[in-house]
């Protein structure tokens, strides 16, 4: 009997050596857990379809910028997260995409400008107001590392929410009429 506990023990501690092992694997290009904390940056909803999401920064312990990624937090909403890499921050990284027959329209692109992963950048906030005619229209908005915390800011002032208006002609779903930011 001792024998048998003693076999058990052993299997249950090879077990435990195991799983710590496997959780400190992770996919390509990942930090592991303890090396990255997340920032949401923003709350993102419209009423251009049940979209409720997190516009999420990734920094690692020197908080420097790792990535960004998308949360959709509807429990309804069964999409993955996106996740951008920040080689893609100076790229377009699509926050909304439409889709209307054949067609998947981009509607809101965010792109940065110079981007670096310590210290303020521009993002230009582009949105399809018209997908007929393909008018767009931008928002300038920053980026930015102050004192011990990053943030998303407006014309200087800290973003918390985005709200994307849908835009229609007779009854019809066309674009985003506006972006309301709530401060």
């Amino acid at each position: 009997m001792k024998k048998l506990i003693m076999k058990l023990l052993l299997i249950s501690f090879a077990m435990t050596e195991m799983n710590l092992a496997l959780a400190n694997i992770n996919a390509p290009g990942e930090l592991q857990n303890a090396e990255k904390k997340a920032i949401i940056l923003a709350e993102i909803t419209s009423n251009i379809d049940r979209f409720t999401a997190h516009l999420v920064l990734l920094v690692n312990e020197q908080d420097e910028a790792t990535g960004a990624q998308i949360n959709y937090i509807d429990k309804e909403d069964t999409r993955p997260s996106q996740y951008f890499n920040v080689s893609e921050f100076n790229q377009n990284m699509v926050l909304k995409e439409v889709k209307k027959g054949r067609k998947t329209y981009q509607a809101v692109i965010l792109k940065g400008s110079n981007f670096q992963q310590y210290a303020r950048t521009f993002f230009s906030l582009s949105y399809l107001t018209n997908g007929l005619t393909g008018n767009r229209d931008e928002v300038q908005l920053t980026l930015d590392y102050t004192g011990n915390s990053w943030g998303l800011y407006l014309d200087g002032e800290k973003i918390r929410k985005m709200y994307f208006k849908k835009n229609t002609i007779f009854g019809k779903l066309v674009g985003v009429d506006k972006i309301q930011f709530n401060r």
